[in-house]
């Protein structure tokens, strides 16, 4: 414990004395428009087959799996609009068969799942007051077939959620505008600029940076040869290029290529929204009648959300949410008492130092109603805390350390046997390349 509070003393300190780079503000960074498209598969086939003898009897072993995973992604920004759209289509098959003598049990198994969820703002003013629209729509089916036997399950679940609100404020990207600050400012302190950059050669760079993150390419090699010829031709029409030494050429690549870049945003966005949900599940279980429930909820919310760089290296971020859940209509008591409330908060710093080495801690807070039926018949507000530090260092191309440390604190358990819970997780990896 003395060690965590070292360590939190001692950020408190960093922040104090870190001087603001005076000639760059991440906050002037507004990101450019841009649309994106991507359409991805994944096919898995797999399987085992085992057999031997045991006490003279033969036994024989045999699964077989197949997934096929397609998603669609769809991203678009303009200073009016942001939208995100993804949907994903997920079926599975298993088989698997279990042979001992004579006794054989052969069981087939499939689950689809189908999944959109995304969201769209339209700012009636610019950067300032917009609308939201969020829809989420998820249906889960699984089957459960034991041939000669009456084992077989089915279930299914659907559920439907539309968010609709308004807020103020906006969250901008500005990752790119941070590697340009780099890159640039890496080849004007090896001499390889004719001046030093400007805010305006700052921003043009990073401009041009993320319209070429977000074209669609399939060839990584052709890829990077484009974005590379772009960004030269950029800074020889500005003017900046001393010379085309092979030295410029490898920071460039370097910077570009091979940059850990980290996600920053700066700006803050206020929002209340209002979220209906309907939830049907369907049951099967061997012969027993089938059973049906459902409910619908509306949940009004409000969140708060803030990202404010402190200077260049050091970020501050903070959000907080509450909510409330009305029953509207439930078929059974099922689910214990739906009527309750949520409420979430965390604030956190990150730290960049370069792009190869971060460090983030943060600290967050969850409390919720737990339902009657979870807490014999008694309805409890229950506090979640959360603590945790996590650190990427990059000591050279050969050395590198990484690790986590995670304290959990639960002031009451759904577990009749426990009342307080704490966790304490850690991890800490080291990576060393010896040729």
């Amino acid at each position: 414990m003395k060690t965590l509070f070292s360590f939190l003393l001692i950020m408190s300190l960093s922040l104090s004395i870190l001087a603001q780079d005076k000639n760059f503000d991440l906050s002037k960074y507004k990101t450019p428009d841009y649309k994106r498209h991507e359409l991805n598969t994944f096919f898995n086939l797999g399987g085992t087959n085992n057999q031997f003898s045991q006490s003279g009897e033969d036994y024989k072993q045999a699964n077989f799996s197949s997934t096929v995973n397609l998603n669609y992604s769809y991203v678009a920004n303009t200073r009016q609009q942001q939208t995100y759209f993804r949907t994903s289509l997920l079926p599975r098959y298993v088989y698997e068969m279990d042979k001992q003598g004579t006794q054989e049990v052969k069981i087939n198994k499939t689950n689809f799942n189908f999944d959109i969820t995304g969201f769209h703002k339209y700012y009636l003013t610019e950067d300032h007051l917009f609308l939201k629209v969020s829809p989420d729509f998820n249906w889960y089916s699984s089957n459960h077939d034991q041939k000669n036997s009456s084992l077989d399950q089915n279930n299914a679940t659907l559920s439907i959620k539309l968010g609709l609100g308004a807020g103020i404020g906006r969250i901008e990207p500005v990752s790119d505008y941070w590697q340009s600050y780099y890159i640039l400012q890496s080849l004007d302190n090896q001499g390889l600029l004719k001046r030093g950059p400007t805010e305006e050669d700052f921003l043009n760079f990073a401009s041009l940076a993320t319209k070429l993150k977000n074209k669609r390419f399939f060839d990584h090699r052709l890829r990077k040869i484009s974005e590379l010829t772009a960004l030269d031709s950029l800074m020889q029409e500005e003017g900046l290029l001393s010379n085309n030494s092979i030295a410029y050429f490898t920071t460039l690549n370097d910077y570009w290529s091979f940059a850990n870049v980290a996600e920053r945003h700066v700006g803050r966005e206020l929002s209340i929204m209002l979220t209906p949900e309907y939830m049907h599940n369907s049951y099967d279980y061997q012969d027993y009648p089938k059973q049906k429930y459902h409910y619908t909820v509306i949940s009004p919310s409000i969140n708060y959300s803030c990202s404010k760089p402190l200077n260049l290296y050091w970020d501050r971020v903070f959000n907080a949410t509450v909510t409330r859940q009305f029953k509207l209509e439930e078929s059974e008591a099922v689910f214990g008492n739906l009527n309750r409330s949520l409420v979430s908060s965390s604030i956190g710093f990150n730290y960049y130092p370069n792009f190869r080495t971060s460090a983030q801690i943060s600290l967050n807070y969850l409390g919720l109603e737990i339902p009657e039926s979870m807490m014999n018949n008694e309805k409890v507000w229950q506090n979640n805390l959360n603590l945790k530090g996590a650190m990427y260092y990059y000591l050279s191309p050969q050395l590198r350390i990484q690790g986590s440390l995670e304290i959990n604190y639960t002031d009451k358990s759904t577990d009749e046997n426990q009342d307080e819970h704490f966790r304490l997780t850690g991890s800490l990896g080291l990576s060393y390349a010896i040729f």
